[in-house]
């Protein structure tokens, strides 16, 4: 309410990076995407950088619930390696492979490999732009690693999948 109250663009857009922040932690990251989306309209590239991490954030933790089922593990200690990620994706494959295409639509299972593509690839953006604003940031360094280093292997399962196919 504070957002949508405030005559200032730069009010507004510090309200919807907390909020984006709150929902965030909440996981309720389709709600933070759109308030970290609000956040970058500000002026402050303080601001802006914050909003471009945690839209890169949320983007990931969506890319990551919808072929998962669940959200990405904050713990060091659990997070997946890319052993576990090839299983998980696998599963994913094999489930594909067993549905019926629509004659009309792709199947669940295309859809969800595109959506987190895309997710993916819009959140290794948000990570560029906010490194653009400060060439420093760890995090965002860190979180475009770990977004590219998983996007470059899903497109190796990918191929690998689509050459099963077709012999």
């Amino acid at each position: 309410d504070l957002a949508d109250q405030s005559k200032y663009i730069e009010a507004r857009a510090r309200y919807r990076l907390a909020e984006g922040t709150a929902a965030y932690r909440a996981a309720d990251f389709r709600e933070a995407r759109s308030s970290y989306s609000g956040s970058l309209l500000s002026r402050e590239p303080a601001i802006r950088m914050q909003g471009h991490l945690g839209m890169g954030n949320c983007l990931f933790q969506l890319g990551w619930l919808g072929l998962s089922g669940e959200k990405y593990p904050s713990d060091p200690a659990s997070l997946p390696d890319l052993e576990r990620f090839d299983k998980i994706v696998k599963e994913q494959l094999a489930k594909m492979a067993k549905e019926e295409a629509p004659e009309d639509s792709d199947t669940r299972g295309y859809v969800k490999f595109e959506s987190l593509i895309t997710n993916w690839v819009d959140a290794v953006r948000h990570y560029d732009s906010a490194l653009k604003i400060t060439a420093a940031e760890k995090v965002a360094t860190q979180n475009r690693a770990l977004t590219m280093t998983y996007l470059k292997r899903l497109e190796e399962l990918l191929q690998q999948e689509e050459q099963q196919t077709r012999e």
